[in-house]
C-alpha cells in the first residue's frame, strides 16, 4: 500500500471510530461552570492587520498554549506557554496572573500555589527549589530548597510531601509540609519500594487526555468530541478543564 493511501486508511478507520462513540448513550453530563479566552491577551490592538495576521500565525505554531493545570477545589492555577493564572475554580474570576518559565511545575493546595524548579548538584544530587504563592494575593509567602540522591515532591489530600531516597545510606525519608508556612509537621522513615510508590502517586495527580464522546451537556448537546485539544481531570474527576481549539479554556462539573 501506498504511504498516501495508506494515510487516507487511518484517517477513515479514525472516523469510523468516532463514528461509532456518538452512537453509544453518554455516560456523564457537563455543567459549565465558566470559559476565559486565554488567546486574546496574546493579541495585538487591531491598527494593522498584517500585525494580527502575525501574531495568529504564531498562536497557531503554539503546541502547548496550556502545559499545566491543577486546584485545590477553590482555587485553579494554569499554566500557559509563558503565563501562570490563578482563578477562582466556581466563577473563572481570575485572581492573578504573572509569567512563567517552561522549567517550572506547579501544584496547589490549601490555598497556595507551590511552584517547583527542578536542578542537578553534582554534589547534592537532585535538586528543587519550592516557592510558595497564595492563590488569593499571588505573594510569595516561603521558600525552601530541597535535595537528596533521589526525591519526590508532591502533594497528599491538603499537604505539601516530600519523599528522599539515599543511595549512599540506603535509607530515606517522608515528610508532611504546611502548603501555607512550609513548616515540616511530621517525618518518617521509608523504604527503597515505598519511595517509588510515592513517587508514582505524585506523578499521576492529575489526568489529560484526548476528549471523549461520552460528554454531554445538560441540554443533551456533545461537548467533548474534536472540541477540545487537551483536557485534565480533577477532584477526583468531578471537574474537567478542556481547552478548545479556539484558545477557550472551559472548566465543567461533571455528574452522572
Amino acid at each position: 500500500m501506498k504511504k498516501g493511501s495508506k494515510k487516507v486508511s487511518q484517517q477513515a478507520n479514525e472516523l469510523l471510530s468516532q463514528i461509532e462513540l456518538l452512537r453509544q448513550p453518554s455516560e456523564k453530563v457537563a455543567k459549565r461552570l465558566w470559559e476565559i479566552d486565554l488567546w486574546q491577551p496574546h493579541l495585538p490592538s487591531p491598527q494593522k492587520a498584517e500585525d494580527c495576521l502575525r501574531a495568529l500565525l504564531g498562536l497557531l505554531s503554539l503546541t502547548e498554549l496550556v502545559r499545566e493545570a491543577d486546584t485545590d477545589g477553590k482555587w485553579l492555577a494554569v499554566g500557559t506557554n509563558d503565563s501562570l493564572i490563578c482563578l477562582e475554580l466556581k466563577s473563572g474570576k481570575i485572581a492573578w496572573r504573572q509569567p512563567l518559565s517552561w522549567q517550572h511545575t506547579f501544584m496547589v493546595a490549601n490555598g497556595t500555589v507551590i511552584l517547583l524548579i527542578s536542578t542537578w548538584d553534582p554534589k547534592l544530587g537532585e535538586f528543587k527549589e519550592a516557592v510558595a504563592l497564595d492563590a488569593a494575593t499571588g505573594k510569595t509567602l516561603w521558600k525552601q530548597k530541597f535535595a537528596g540522591e533521589r526525591i519526590a515532591l508532591g502533594k497528599w489530600r491538603d499537604k505539601l510531601a516530600f519523599a528522599q531516597w539515599q543511595f549512599r545510606k540506603e535509607k530515606g525519608k517522608f515528610v508532611f509540609i504546611d502548603p501555607r508556612t512550609g513548616k515540616w509537621e511530621s517525618e518518617q522513615p521509608l523504604t527503597w519500594q515505598e519511595f517509588l510508590d510515592w513517587q508514582e502517586r505524585f506523578q499521576s495527580r492529575y489526568r489529560w487526555g484526548s476528549p471523549k464522546a461520552f460528554l454531554t451537556d445538560e441540554q443533551g448537546r456533545l461537548v467533548a468530541m474534536r472540541i477540545c485539544k487537551k483536557w485534565w481531570k480533577l477532584l477526583d474527576e468531578k471537574v474537567i478543564v478542556a481547552l478548545r481549539p479556539d484558545g477557550k479554556l472551559v472548566a465543567y462539573f461533571i455528574s452522572p
